[in-house]
């Protein structure tokens, strides 16, 4: 909570800046809303976390903070809705790892990820888990592997991100398996709407 704390306080500074003179001054920062797009859809883990940063903003500097999903093409929608709003402090962003694979997954996207976004620090470190349905009979890795090679193609995973996407063709790619891809937009509409095996 430490470091969500320290975040919270360094994205309130985001609209503060040297005034000129006293009759050109801003109004003090925050002199309204504070909106917050969480980039996915709600029910994930971004949202989760987005929802606990903005009520911590929220008690830190005295106004409300109003959480937005904006999800669809692995993130960069809600982040272009950001990145191009002016670099006020009223709108800001939960990223992921998807900041800095995107470049690399996609042609051209709207913004640009160094140029475009000014970090603030660390909210969560997440580790990733092989989990199944449990109408499929592994309870091991090992036994997860085996079925998928003995029924090539039968077994499918849910995704909503193309971090957690990359995770798991690293690990088909490893254990040397097919396993079909099913795009879903969120983490939390993958994990309820995942088909146990085909």
């Amino acid at each position: 909570m430490r470091i969500l704390k320290n975040v919270l306080l360094a994205a309130a500074a985001f609209g503060c800046g040297v005034a000129g003179n006293a009759s050109s001054q801003p109004a003090p920062y925050p002199a309204k809303v504070i909106r917050l797009v969480v980039p996915y859809a709600s029910g994930g883990f971004n949202d989760i976390l987005g929802r606990m940063a903005a009520r911590k903003i929220a008690e830190a500097v005295g106004q409300s903070v109003v959480v937005e999903n904006r999800p669809g093409a692995e993130g960069s929608i809600g982040l272009n809705l950001v990145a191009k709003a002016p670099p006020d402090g009223y709108l800001l962003s939960m990223g992921s790892g998807n900041l800095t694979i995107l470049p690399h997954l996609t042609k051209s996207l709207p913004y640009d990820p160094l140029r475009d976004f000014a970090p603030v620090s660390n909210t969560a470190f997440v580790p990733y888990v092989v989990c199944v349905n449990v109408a499929v009979p592994a309870k091991t890795v090992q036994e997860l592997i085996a079925i998928a090679k003995k029924r090539k193609g039968f077994l499918s995973y849910a995704s909503g991100a193309s971090t957690s996407r990359l995770a798991t063709e690293m690990f088909k790619s490893m254990a040397g398996v097919d396993i079909v891809y099913v795009p879903y937009r969120g983490t939390a509409p993958a994990l309820s709407m995942s088909p146990a095996a085909r």
